[in-house]
């Protein structure tokens, strides 16, 4: 018996962008159908389902994440939204990831392999599963307090104190960068709100966590410990001639650095052999 063909909407209202996006997912073997609005998407939802939807943030009319909400509405098993937009701005992607998005994928530069490599993960029904999950908010019990919490995003944790900025600025956040993995720290995001709940919203949907335990501060263990719980990859970093770790990380890897380029070195090592 053949394998039912797959469907994926294209919601884009650039002719050329959306032919783009058809061009690259061509040979998926899946019907593509477009829709140029929020509008016309929703149309398309209330017609037919969908294995998968790649969707654009600004449309005219509503915009993407208004038309996420409706689509919802209409079909309470809506497929895995992969957003794709030129949007760069941090505070969006931190939306995205609370209104359960697949990925968060920008156009700037778009990327075809990794949109399609997005894609054909999004069409695997297990994995799936895995990123529709929904972890409960370990202070509040309920379900993420951003109503869910999606894993495995390009987001990298880190946990440091604030007062090794260089470390940060110059080793941990240019290598991350390097593989297209956005950094976040505590300090850098400006939400109001319970930022303990932001604490464990963003370690859940985290792709890693990088934690430097160089000195003994109890903010970083915390969230080592929430990173752990939470069965997320963690990383961890120390300066040589740091304080002993404590016995409970006794013979957990750790990355041992002397300075900013070897920590460079190390990192950039380590990811490239482990992402």
């Amino acid at each position: 018996m053949m394998s039912k063909k797959s469907k994926i909407l294209i919601v884009e209202d650039d002719p050329s962008v959306s032919q783009t996006i058809k061009d690259i997912l061509s040979r998926l073997d899946s019907d593509l159908v477009e829709a140029d609005s929020g509008e016309e998407a929703l149309r398309r939802i209330e017609e037919s389902s969908f294995d998968a939807v790649v969707l654009d943030l600004t449309l005219p009319g509503i915009d993407g994440f208004e038309t996420l909400r409706r689509a919802r509405k209409i079909r309470r098993d809506l497929g895995p939204v992969i957003i794709l937009t030129a949007d760069t701005d941090p505070q969006t992607s931190f939306i995205a990831a609370r209104e359960g998005v697949f990925e968060y994928l920008t156009k700037d530069p778009l990327k075809p392999k990794r949109l399609k490599s997005t894609v054909v993960k999004a069409l695997d029904p297990d994995t799936y599963s895995l990123h529709a999950g929904v972890k409960p908010c370990f202070r509040h019990n309920k379900l993420g307090c951003f109503e869910k919490i999606p894993s495995e995003q390009d987001l990298v944790f880190v946990g440091m104190p604030f007062s090794q900025i260089d470390v940060y600025e110059h080793a941990i956040k240019p290598v991350i960068e390097e593989f297209d993995l956005v950094c976040w720290r505590a300090d850098e995001d400006l939400r109001t709100g319970d930022i303990a709940c932001k604490l464990s919203e963003t370690i859940q949907s985290c792709r890693l966590a990088v934690m430097e335990i160089s000195d003994f501060n109890p903010n970083v263990y915390f969230e080592l410990g929430l990173a752990y719980g939470y069965g997320v990859q963690v990383i961890l970093l120390r300066k040589a001639g740091a304080p002993p770790i404590p016995t409970d990380l006794a013979g957990i890897l750790y990355l041992e650095y002397h300075n900013i380029n070897s920590l460079k070195e190390k990192l950039t090592a380590f990811l490239k052999a482990n992402l």
